[in-house]
């Protein structure tokens, strides 16, 4: 059973593309905290036996934005569904919903 998982992007920090998955850090499964190379943190785990990653990125003098992606593998293992949830935490430790755009199911097929 793995322990630990890497995230790679396809862009670099300036957002300039670079044809190849760049390393952007890895995360360990058992919830702790690690700082990705563009500041933000990145925690994993578990929510109802998917994977679960939350990252989080403070903005200084604005709310922290939160991005919570849950990976969900169907029976048939073709089909990935990814259930991204975005939301806010105000400097005040205040919790924010971000109304427009908060929820997305993305879906990718194997073909």
């Amino acid at each position: 059973m793995p322990t630990e998982i890497a995230i790679r992007r396809d862009t670099f920090l300036v957002g300039v593309s670079s044809g190849t998955l760049q390393p952007f850090g890895v995360v360990r499964l058992d919830g702790s905290e690690t700082v990705l190379a563009d500041g933000r943190t990145a925690t994993a785990g578990h929510d109802a036996g998917w994977l679960a990653i939350t990252m989080t990125l403070p903005r200084i003098g604005a709310s922290t934005l939160v991005m919570r992606e849950v990976y969900i593998l169907n029976k048939n293992r073709d089909e990935l569904t990814v259930w991204r949830t975005l939301n806010g935490i105000f400097p005040d430790g205040s919790q924010g919903k971000i109304d427009c755009g908060n929820h997305h199911a993305i879906v990718y097929s194997r073909k």
